[in-house]
């Protein structure tokens, strides 16, 4: 049988439009692995992260209590909240010194009993992923942080910072800033949001608000 004579102008039925170039590069940049850098004991990367909305956390305020706030309050939040995001800073948000740890939430409605609801008001940072040669070296122990975690603070300190600065929301003294959530101006210090999996792979994020 005789196929049908194409009209004039007519492509094949394999034919597709070819990709943009910019297209194309794009996805070879998302297929390509992440690289990262070396500084002193350390592995990491930089980028930037824009959330639609502010950052907001289902927290506890009781000094470093990690123990407390996994024992009774992570299991309630693992499965509300997926992909489970743990962060801890130092802030006086609720009044007087605190240390907030805390899980990412996409709302503060009907938070499980016993949490503290937390708007940062933040929407942008430059995030610093690092990765040590083991969990007590990138977060150390009761004698203070890990030197996976202090390279890090240096990294930021020394060679970020310098360049960026003008970048960051108001600092009062290095380490901190000066957010305003709707009027109510609190100090936050630097974030570190921990990766769920810390002990099989010591990796953690610092997140410095933008401006």
């Amino acid at each position: 049988m005789n196929e049908p004579a194409k009209k004039p102008g007519q492509q094949p039925e394999s034919y597709q439009p070819k990709k943009p170039e910019m297209m194309k590069l794009l996805e070879e940049q998302a297929q390509a692995p992440i690289k990262y850098h070396k500084y002193k004991s350390i592995k990491y990367r930089m980028s930037t992260v824009e959330l639609p909305d502010g950052l907001k956390i289902a927290c506890i305020n009781q000094g470093f209590a990690f123990g407390v706030f996994h024992d009774e309050h992570k299991p309630k939040l693992l499965d509300r909240h997926m992909p489970y995001t743990e962060f801890a800073f130092a802030s006086d948000y609720f009044g007087g010194e605190g240390y907030i740890i805390g899980c990412q939430v996409d709302s503060l409605v009907n938070l499980p009993e016993g949490l503290l609801a937390m708007d940062t008001g933040l929407k942008r940072f430059a995030v610093i992923t690092f990765r040590a040669r083991s969990t007590k070296a990138l977060v150390g122990g009761p004698k203070g942080p890990g030197k996976g975690m202090q390279d890090a603070g240096r990294f930021i300190e020394k060679h970020w910072m310098p360049t960026h600065k003008d970048e960051v929301v108001y600092m009062p003294r290095p380490g901190n800033y000066e957010a305003n959530t709707n009027g109510h101006i609190y100090q936050i210090g630097t974030i570190e949001m921990y990766n769920r999996d810390i002990d099989i792979d010591p990796e953690m994020s610092i997140y410095i608000p933008l401006k």
